[in-house]
Order: C-alpha cells, then sequence, then structure tokens
C-alpha cells in the first residue's frame, strides 16, 4: 500500500495519475498531525509520499510516524522552499525531490521501494530469550 498525504487535491489526482500502473493501493489522507500516526501505524504501508507544503507539525508527525511503521517515505515539494526540502531529508525521508521532477522520478522511486522486501515486524523476546 501507498500512502499519500496532502493538502490539495490538485496533487493528489496528479499522483494518482502517475501511479494508476503501479500495481499498487493508494490511500490519500488528510493533513492531520494527530491521526496520521495512528493511520499509518493501523495501515502498515510500504511507501509514504508527502507533500512539503502540508504544515511543518503534519510533515514532522508524518515522517516520525512512517519510520515507524517501516515505510519509505518520498518527500516532494517546490524547489524555492529549499528549507522543507533539507528538513525533510534531516528527517529521514528516504528520497526528496522538487515537485517539478515529480513526473519522471515519481514511479521509478516507488517502483524501486515496493520491489523492496517488507522489513519484519519487531517480534518481542519469546521465552528464555
Amino acid at each position: 500500500m501507498i500512502v499519500l498525504v496532502a493538502r490539495e487535491l490538485m496533487i493528489t489526482m496528479r499522483v494518482q495519475g502517475l501511479l494508476r500502473n503501479v500495481g499498487a493501493d493508494l490511500l490519500a489522507l488528510e493533513p492531520d498531525a494527530v491521526a496520521i500516526p495512528a493511520r499509518l501505524a493501523a495501515l502498515q504501508p510500504r511507501v509514504v509520499l508527502l507533500d512539503l507544503t502540508v504544515p511543518e507539525e503534519v510533515r514532522v508527525a508524518c515522517l516520525a510516524a512512517a519510520q515507524a511503521a517501516g515505510a519509505a517515505v518520498i518527500a516532494f515539494g517546490p524547489h524555492e522552499d529549499a528549507a522543507a526540502l533539507v528538513q525533510a531529508r534531516r528527517l529521514g525521508a528516504s528520497d526528496v525531490v522538487a515537485r517539478g521532477a515529480l513526473g519522471h522520478a515519481l514511479v521509478p522511486l516507488v517502483a524501486k521501494h515496493l520491489a523492496r522486501r517488507p522489513s519484519p515486524p519487531d517480534m518481542p523476546p519469546g521465552p528464555g530469550s
């Protein structure tokens, strides 16, 4: 599963169009910093697409929750917002691309992350461990 966190319908529609033949379900989530951690924990996506034009508290919550869920994060935003691009990389985004490059970069990046085997969930220690 792929999760998209974006606030603009046009971005959602563009991403849906780009990924229509990738072979994975795409679910768009509202950019809600409070709800995103629980949603990502429940969904366990393989990839999270993060639009960096969402508020900073949403970006931070989403990156932390995606990492906790073991998901790769592909963050994208306007090339003029270098601070948000750098912050996403610093906070652990797997890939960061300018929104203008999304058309040619998104499908190969998503395919790369979907091709990786998912990490097994952390298992609690068994008896005698």
